[in-house]
């Protein structure tokens, strides 16, 4: 911690995301979910996507900070459409099949699902899974304009 500190002071982004993931870690005795989601929400506005991702899930659990499933999607959105973090598009997924600040959408979610759980990443997997997502091919609710493309 206490070199990635030094070098975060430096305005390095690696030990900066490094640190912040320090913190968010529980098993860390010094362990602060505020001063990581600071430290994400500054790379993220610097276009970081996996601090992106990592506001993204601290807003979905309440982790440092309330819970906002709108500002979560759009954190997520922004991690995948616009710097192609590929495990964002999973964690979107969870949030159309939970209906977290969103109408539930399987169909949605097994699109955004279904190539990560072919790889057996691990959150489109478990999603997947968990809602049978394989019963649901398409996203019929495209059509109707109320979503970013994902081709």
């Amino acid at each position: 911690m206490q070199y990635f500190s030094q070098a975060a002071s430096y305005n390095h982004t690696k030990a900066k995301f490094n640190v912040a993931m320090i913190y968010s870690q529980k098993k860390y005795k010094k362990h602060n979910y505020r001063k990581a989601y600071n430290t994400f929400i500054e790379l993220a506005q610097q276009n970081h996507p996996k601090a992106q991702y990592m506001i993204a899930n601290a807003l979905i659990k309440g982790l440092g900070v309330d819970k906002d499933y709108n500002l979560a999607l759009k954190w997520l959105e922004r991690s995948y459409f616009e710097n192609n973090y590929y495990p964002a598009r999973c964690m979107i997924a969870v949030v159309y099949a939970n209906g977290y600040g969103v109408l539930q959408n399987f169909g949605r979610a097994s699109v955004l699902a279904r190539e990560g759980y072919k790889k057996k990443m691990p959150v489109c997997y478990k999603v997947y899974k968990e809602f049978n997502l394989h019963k649901h091919k398409t996203d019929r609710s495209f059509k109707f304009g109320y979503y970013r493309d994902l081709y």
